[in-house]
């Protein structure tokens, strides 16, 4: 463990939640960001891993250092003694996500807040990428998916399994713009790689991925003895066997089918 960036000061209001103060006159402690701090488990040290959520200032400048809008309020506390490094003090609220058993491959909450005066460390880049990542991108099942937002770019990259990601049912959900459809294209290049060259099926009814047939140009995506290939159907290209489709289906695509009109499901049309 690196630098003590503060103390626990006392359990939070909500469950699994704590308060800790510390200096942070260079912004490092974000909301988002990751801490750790260290508790022992049968007898051994195992850092617990926890995210701020909430961040209030505890002290702050006395309104005459504002009562003159011309004049800097840092100037006036440099000039009183009442700036340095550690004169912006705050008090965080972090959430407990807990320590990571290598055995269960998943986070464990001790379910108990961290005691008062309990040191509190910022997670290391290393520690995040192994805890964050359960697989590698370029072993078998992994894809790299980007990099932890709260770090600089590609300090700690994150990798899921997508064996685990879309074996069962997989929903993407954000707001509008929010990048959905740029996460799918992502997820759906990973899982074309020469490390785990899936075969994947799109249904688009908007034509958001009508550039993929581009892939199979992507060098970084071949591989010894393999290259990704994708065909796109348009809407007349598709065609499907009246014969397999039931009475619902054909009653969704005839909507003015009434109850007296018969449905021929044997005829060969295509």
């Amino acid at each position: 463990m690196d630098v003590i960036l503060g103390r626990v000061k006392a359990p939070g209001i909500k469950p699994h939640t704590f308060l800790f103060v510390a200096p942070d006159s260079n912004q490092q402690l974000k909301l988002g960001e990751f801490i750790i701090y260290p508790l022992s488990i049968d007898g051994f040290e195992e850092p617990v891993l926890s995210r701020i959520v909430e961040r209030q200032p505890l002290r702050l400048y006395p309104d005459s250092f504002l009562a003159s809008p011309d004049i800097d309020p840092n100037l006036v506390a440099q000039t009183l003694g009442y700036s340095g490094s550690r004169s912006e003090v705050f008090e965080l609220t972090a959430e407990i996500i807990g320590y990571y058993d290598d055995g269960m491959r998943d986070f464990i909450n001790p379910r108990v807040s961290p005691r008062v005066g309990t040191p509190i460390f910022i997670a290391p880049n290393a520690y995040l990428s192994n805890v964050l990542s359960r697989v590698k991108s370029d072993t078998i099942g992994g894809a790299n998916v980007g990099w932890l937002s709260s770090r600089s770019r590609n300090e700690v990259p994150i990798a899921i399994d997508v064996n685990a990601a879309v074996s069962t049912h997989l929903a993407i959900i954000a707001s509008t713009g929010a990048g959905k459809s740029y996460t799918a294209s992502v997820l759906i290049e990973e899982m074309l790689r020469a490390n785990n060259r899936a075969a994947i099926l799109i249904i688009d009814p908007h034509g958001e991925y009508n550039t993929l047939d581009e892939i199979a140009n992507r060098p970084e995506l071949k591989g010894e003895n393999y290259q990704p290939r994708a065909e796109i159907k348009k809407p007349g290209a598709v065609k499907i066997r009246v014969g397999t489709l039931t009475q619902t289906d054909l009653r969704y695509l005839l909507p003015n089918v009434s109850e007296r009109m018969g449905v021929c499901t044997g005829a060969r049309l295509y």
